[in-house]
């Protein structure tokens, strides 16, 4: 396999981790707020990935990413008009 190949098979690999659905069992936690317990921050999850294991890694309105039990653990789900 050549280097061009090798470069293209990981952009494809990419994708597909990037658009796999959301495993059975987990929930779908994009569009979902949140406050952290720990000093007020505020996020957005806006989409997700899933790694080759299976957990799914959710990634943020401020460009951070988080792992579900991180998120339930530290954070907690507001409403929108919670923020104002």
């Amino acid at each position: 396999m050549n280097k061009e190949e090798i470069e293209n098979r990981k952009i494809r690999n990419r994708e597909l981790r990037k658009n796999a659905p959301i495993p059975k069992g987990v929930e779908d936690l994009r569009d979902i707020t949140w406050r952290n317990k720990h000093n007020s921050t505020v996020i957005k999850i806006i989409s997700s990935k899933v790694t080759d294991s299976g957990t799914v890694v959710w990634y943020s309105d401020t460009g951070e990413f988080f792992l579900t039990r991180d998120l339930n653990g530290n954070w907690n789900r507001i409403n929108e008009e919670e923020l104002e």
